[in-house]
């Protein structure tokens, strides 16, 4: 059971305070996309995540781990698009970071402004 549920405009782990050393975080909701194409999702973490667009697993990094990444491609169309990413740290060291490109779009960080989620910790 959560501990803490909320919205959050931004898949990042800047914006908590106080987390532990052992927990997870589970962000849900919507990615709005504004030119259809192949876009491609990079997640990077320390330690476990996973990314799953439209009930799809696009990335899949879900083991404990330095600060490493996973990416995985998906065509979408223009519009929202259902978005979960799992995350979890089991001690030391701790990051989360999602960045994505498409053609005419170079990699990066994935701006707040196109998210539309919620948040269990």
């Amino acid at each position: 059971n959560p501990h803490k549920t909320g919205k959050v405009f931004d898949i990042n782990l800047n914006q908590f305070n106080h987390l532990d050393d052992k927990f997870g975080i589970v962000f849900n909701g919507e990615i709005e996309i504004t030119k259809e194409g192949k876009y491609t999702f990079y997640l990077l973490s320390n330690d476990g995540s996973k990314l799953w667009i439209d009930n799809k697993l696009i990335a899949d990094s879900d083991n404990m781990h330095v600060f490493l990444g996973n990416s995985g491609s998906i065509i979408l169309a223009k519009g929202k698009h259902k978005i979960q990413l799992n995350y979890f740290q089991a001690g030391g060291g701790k990051g989360l970071e999602l960045q994505y490109e498409r053609p005419n779009i170079e990699k990066q960080k994935i701006p707040a402004d196109v998210f539309f989620t919620s948040c269990k910790i």
